[in-house]
């Protein structure tokens, strides 16, 4: 989803959906290739945030399987954009799968990405 900012061109606020299906990444073997998340037709003007939701998030270390927990369920990206009329723009979302998963000490793991 991205949330379009009515401070442009007067327009209504609110969240707009690019992608209402399931999907699965495996976020290693992306490592320095890309992955199509989806597409939509935009109104033009200022989005000040995207959020991912996951509905599972699973990390296997050493053979291992363990269920990662991911705060509040989204991954949330709070970097505004603005689309010009008949514009298309891609956005490439790029972050450090090692850096973003944390053992919380208890042989449990959270996912925090950091997106650039």
């Amino acid at each position: 989803m991205v949330h379009r900012s009515a401070a442009v061109n007067n327009t209504t606020a609110g969240w707009e959906i690019i992608v209402n299906k399931s999907q699965a990444f495996d976020l290693i073997s992306l490592q320095n290739v890309t992955a199509f998340f989806g597409s939509a037709s935009l109104s033009a003007g200022m989005y000040t945030q995207i959020r991912l939701t996951v509905e599972s998030c699973v990390i296997t270390i050493n053979g291992t399987e363990y269920d990662c927990k991911i705060p509040s369920g989204k991954i949330k990206l709070n970097t505004p954009f603005i689309l010009m009329p008949d514009q298309t723009i891609t956005l490439t979302m790029d972050f450090n799968v090692q850096e973003s998963v944390h053992e919380t000490g208890n042989g449990k793991y959270t996912f925090n990405p950091i997106i650039k």
